[in-house]
């Protein structure tokens, strides 16, 4: 008898991480039971959507929310159709990739092309390229989002001197490098710091080779970050594990031991290096 699981509402309103994530659970479930799946449009929040531009830009899957479309050629009577909504556990259970990260990578791979033809590319070729990920956004929005992550989101300053202990370790002379820095300003246009407090990152990161990208298409940051020979991020978890998803080589243990610590994801090699908050690298 064939098997069938559709997994409606895989994440309400979430970003790329979460979203994904519960989108692997969904995938992992359906292997176990050995059921064919079928997903229902993916709801993402941050404004990233709900017109499969998430399933575009992953390759995955478009399936209607329209479920007449799925019955047309099932036959009820020689099918089991199980039908699951996503729930808070599914969340907390979802976030190993260890079995399907190759299938995601050449979901993804397959449509590279096409958002190469939609995506503005922020890489220079004759460049060390350095993709650097600091979310602010939802993070420091408001008095009691700061309460809750003040003493675990990293600072300004400390990306600043941890892309000074990269260029250290790696030797790399400042004039060979394209720094772009990806991160969110607030609904008042302003940036806030990791205290919830107006600043200015270009004071910061004050490079003549740096280009600041705040506030442009989720999609096409991921997209160039993932496109970098160096990413750059911290906490949050979910932003480094989907980036190192699509690229080279993928270390759940990394991302998930994230206080204190950010990750330099290099492309073409298959090592985590860990910055610790006191420029120590691993």
């Amino acid at each position: 008898m064939k098997k069938y699981l559709i997994y409606h509402d895989v994440v309400q309103e979430a970003g790329l991480g979460n979203t994904l994530l519960c989108y692997n659970y969904a995938l992992n479930m359906a292997a176990v039971n050995h059921q064919e799946l079928i997903v229902s449009r993916c709801i993402a929040g941050h404004g990233l959507g709900n017109n499969f531009e998430f399933e575009s830009f992953f390759g995955l899957d478009q399936h209607s929310d329209s479920w007449i479309r799925y019955f047309t050629n099932i036959n009820c009577n020689e099918s089991e159709i199980i039908e699951y909504s996503y729930t808070y556990s599914s969340r907390k259970q979802r976030s190993n990739f260890s079995e399907s990260k190759l299938f995601f990578k050449e979901k993804y791979e397959n449509t590279v092309s096409e958002k190469a033809k939609i995506f503005k590319n922020h890489n220079v070729s004759d460049k060390v390229n350095i993709a650097i990920h600091i979310r602010r956004g939802d993070m420091v929005g408001d008095e009691q989002s700061v309460k809750i992550y003040k003493d675990r989101i990293l600072s300004d300053e400390w990306f600043k001197n941890a892309l000074y202990k990269l260029i250290e370790i790696k030797k790399y002379n400042m004039k060979d490098l394209n720094i772009n820095i990806y991160s969110e300003l607030q609904p008042n246009g302003v940036y806030y710091n990791e205290n919830g407090t107006p600043s200015d990152l270009r004071k910061t990161f004050d490079f003549d080779n740096c280009t600041f990208y705040l506030n442009v298409n989720m999609y096409e940051c991921a997209y160039n970050m993932i496109n970098a020979d160096l990413f750059l991020g911290g906490y949050p978890k979910s932003i480094p594990m989907i980036i190192s998803l699509y690229r080279d080589f993928f270390d759940r243990e990394s991302y998930m031991d994230w206080h204190g610590l950010s990750y330099v994801r290099e492309n073409n090699l298959r090592k985590t290096r860990c910055i610790a908050a006191d420029g120590r690298i691993d």
